[in-house]
């Protein structure tokens, strides 16, 4: 293994550049020159999952997940996001783990970038300032239980559920992380009083997204330079949770 300038280990055969940063909000990012690829792709990790779960509301993390997805601030269109990356040839997912969340794209590469500048725009606002429009709770939660009933019938997932199941109930790793309608509209409805899902989705996301709590990985066949500015143009926007909010106002306002 060796180091390049920037500090990061690679191997001695691995010949693609890279430059590990941290922004003035506490995002970590590691930019990646590719010169071989034909797509550019981006990942951003949020150090929660479903481990993180309230006792009473298990799959908020993953129903969190969902929402963060449904419009900002500055691109308010319903699916605006994958809308754009299916002209661009691109493609997303997400994924919500026991301890980490995913979000994750890749466009075609071209030339002048303008397809991956463009998916950044609409990704970078999803952390920044996410709308979670009520309207789409219903239509989310669908797709939740969607997940959900997709999973009882693979052997994978059944075979997780009973580790799960066998579990000590005070570890996290016991946790029911998919969700489903039960979990997300039907128990909490029921409670007395009843839990706002929704109320308690925002609060979840102000207590952990923030960017302290965040690593992007940004690969494309940029310079470096080009790419570090493209990040921390989006990025460094990112409010702070808590004790670190004033900090990354500041920081925001004064253009990382």
């Amino acid at each position: 293994m060796s180091s390049d300038g920037a500090g990061v280990k690679k191997a001695a055969f691995d010949d693609r550049e890279y430059k590990s940063i941290q922004l003035q909000n506490g995002l970590r990012a590691l930019l990646i020159n590719d010169v071989e690829t034909q797509k550019a792709a981006a990942a951003l990790a949020v150090g929660i999952g479903a481990g993180g779960d309230p006792s009473h509301l298990p799959g908020l993390a993953h129903f969190t997940e969902h929402m963060s997805m449904q419009g900002s601030d500055e691109f308010p269109g319903d699916n605006a996001y994958k809308k754009y990356l299916n002209k661009a040839g691109g493609s997303s997912n997400a994924t919500t783990s026991m301890e980490h969340t995913w979000y994750r794209f890749q466009v075609a590469d071209t030339p002048d970038h303008a397809a991956l500048v463009g998916a950044l725009d609409i990704y970078a606002r999803f952390f920044v300032a996410p709308l979670f429009n009520p309207d789409f709770i219903a239509r989310e939660v669908k797709a939740i239980d969607a997940e959900d009933s997709k999973n009882r019938t693979n052997d994978e997932r059944r075979l997780l559920q009973v580790l799960k199941a066998a579990t000590n109930d005070a570890c996290s790793f016991s946790k029911y992380s998919t969700g489903c309608i039960t979990t997300l509209r039907d128990i909490p409805a029921a409670a007395d009083p009843p839990v706002e899902v929704h109320k308690a989705m925002t609060a979840f996301h102000a207590e952990h997204y923030g960017p302290d709590n965040m690593a992007l990985v940004l690969v494309a066949n940029a310079p470096l330079a080009e790419m570090e500015a493209w990040v921390v143009e989006r990025f460094n926007a990112i409010p702070g949770r808590g004790a670190n909010a004033s900090a990354s106002a500041s920081a925001s306002a004064a253009g990382g």
